[in-house]
Parts: structure tokens; sequence; C-alpha cells
């Protein structure tokens, strides 16, 4: 695994934060690209993919601490070390997804036009976010055998890349909705499909 891509002299570039802000881009410009057929100018939308990106790492961040509570009772000023790492995906969705919206709402743009413009986008970032959880050696899944299963520093034996199952996923999303946007019917549809396709592919 390659945890670290490189140092800009003592400061280590970590792969899963690259990773991260490429999703972030590339999802960003994709929605910019078709935010006219929904009635948003594209500088909305790169204001709100902005603010939704600090919101994403604040939620993401808080998410992990409720999750590891026990982890900061003898320190709670550890909980602001974003730079130790330490962040969950859903609490960056909820995070990123909320401040995004509410931004493009603030702008006067319909909530439910604005879900179905970032909808395709969020399953990108989805993609290149658990790409960067493969390189950084977490999040794996249980034992597999080999040749499918990927042994990972500091554990035994081989296990699942559930994130790169979580990746495929990812992307098989956005290819679903990027066809039935063409097909909208109604506001909110492709935001609904999204949060239908995510939630099986998580139950799974």
């Amino acid at each position: 695994m390659y945890p670290v891509l490189f140092s800009v002299g003592s400061l280590p570039i970590h792969a899963w934060g690259v990773l991260l802000m490429i999703g972030f881009l590339v999802g960003t410009w994709r929605a910019a690209k078709v935010a006219p057929r929904y009635g948003i100018p594209g500088e909305d939308l790169w204001d709100a993919a902005l603010f939704g990106l600090l919101g994403g790492i604040l939620g993401a961040r808080f998410a992990y601490v409720l999750q590891n509570l026990g982890d900061y009772t003898a320190n709670p000023l550890a909980a602001f070390a974003l730079w130790q790492g330490g962040m969950t995906s859903f609490g960056g969705l909820i995070g990123g997804v909320t401040v995004g919206l509410w931004i493009l709402h603030r702008r006067g743009h319909s909530l439910l036009d604005a879900g179905d413009l970032v909808a395709p986008s969020l399953a990108l970032g989805y993609l290149f976010g658990r790409i960067g959880c493969y390189l950084n050696g977490c999040c794996y899944g249980g034992y597999c055998p080999e040749p499918l299963g990927v042994h990972f520093p500091e554990i035994p034996g081989t296990v699942h890349a559930t994130q790169l199952y979580s990746a495929f996923a990812g992307l098989a999303i956005f290819f679903a909705l990027a066809v039935m946007e063409s097909r909208r019917t109604f506001a909110g549809q492709i935001l609904a499909l999204f949060a239908l396709l995510y939630g099986v592919y998580r139950f799974v």
C-alpha cells in the first residue's frame, strides 16, 4: 500500500487526501458542466462545492470522534487534530451535502434540482475516495483466500479488498444516474435513485 505518496520537506502527502481532492475536483467539474441544464449557474455550483468540501471534512471528523469518544476523553483537544487522520465517509457525505445544498438554496435554487445535479458527482467522489482508502490500507474486509485476497501491512493473512468493491459500486452508481439524468421526469428523482442505490450497496 502507499499511504504516503511523497513528502514536501517534513510534510507527508497522504494518498487518501490526494484521491479525495481529485474526486472533489472531478465531481465538481462534472456538476458545473451540466449545471445550466438545471438552471444553476456554474459559479454558484463551485461556491457550494467549496463550502460543501469544508462541511464534508468537518462532518467526517465529527462522526469519527462520536464513534470513538473513548479515545478522546483524556485529551479532548485531539479531536481537532485533523492531520492525525480519522474520518468517516457517511459523516463526510452528510456534512458536505447538507452544507452544499444549503448554499445553493440560499442562492435561490430548488433543493430537489440541486440534489439531482450533485448526486452523480457524489458517486464519482466516492469512487476516488475509496481508491484512496485502498492505497491507505484501511477499510478492508474479512478473510479472503488468494488469489482474490489482498495482504495489507500489519494484518495476518489475506482479506477482501472491500475498498475496491466500493469503488466499483461508486462507478456503477454514477453510470446509472448519468443514464437516468436525461430521462428525469420529476425534481428529486436522481437524488432519490442515488439514495436507493447507495443504500442497497451499503447493505450488501
